[in-house]
């Protein structure tokens, strides 16, 4: 069974608001970017947490993974760390992040907050045995989910993902989420849960797209309920 995601970025706590309410409607997780939001938000992620009571799961993306956090590499996972302790249930964070940062956010986060550790790749898809990889590095870096995203330039890299997922899902831990961006990526997105990704991704319906390819999450239940039917 897969987990429907949704992404939410917001400016100011009104609209966080409005779009938590628009996303606890159809998503099973709420993902909060924490680089968007306001300083005094970040400060007080339980104010956040107190806003529903779907799961959460917080991301302080940097510039290199197409987020807005500038501050320093420490304050970022020190936000994520009090995202935890806040009551959040996930917290993900890139595999390129210090090994010293990612362990000590292991280590001192609150649980049963789990842990992701994503790779993103905005340029191509590596090949199966690169991704195989990487998501062994996060495996030994104490992940409890291992995300892998990448971009697909041609339709094939799509049979590369569904590889990865497919022979993964015999194993029990850790996790694993996987799906190529851009238009060429949508079939990965499609049939993500049914090759076994823990968690799929869509946007709030005229919303905007945290990625390139990404479908909406009326597109994502169309879908889901044709299998269904079946």
């Amino acid at each position: 069974m897969s987990f429907l995601c949704v992404p939410i970025r917001a400016r100011n706590m009104r609209q966080l608001r409005t779009l938590v309410r628009r996303a606890a409607r159809d998503a099973d997780i709420l993902e909060i970017w924490m680089d968007s939001l306001p300083a005094a938000l970040q400060k007080n992620p339980a104010t956040v947490r107190a806003l529903t009571g779907k799961k959460l799961l917080a991301v302080n993306k940097p510039v290199r993974e197409k987020g807005e956090w500038k501050g320093t590499e420490k304050d970022r996972v020190d936000l994520l760390k009090k995202c935890a302790d806040a009551g959040f249930d996930y917290i993900d964070i890139g595999v390129d992040t210090d090994v010293r940062l990612i362990a000590g956010l292991r280590e001192n986060m609150r649980r049963p907050a789990k842990l992701i550790v994503s790779f993103h790749d905005f340029l191509k898809t590596p090949d199966v045995r690169e991704l195989r990889r990487i998501v062994g590095k996060g495996a030994k870096l104490g992940a409890d989910i291992v995300k892998i995203v990448t971009f697909a330039g041609k339709r094939e890299d799509n049979i590369t993902i569904a590889e990865l997922l497919v022979e993964h899902r015999s194993k029990k831990s850790p996790a694993l989420v996987a799906h190529a961006m851009g238009a060429l990526g949508i079939p990965s997105r499609l049939l993500a849960p049914i090759f076994g990704s823990h968690i799929v991704y869509a946007a709030l319906d005229g919303g905007k797209k945290s990625a390139p390819g990404q479908l909406t999450v009326k597109e994502y239940k169309r879908f889901a309920s044709f299998f269904r039917s079946r």
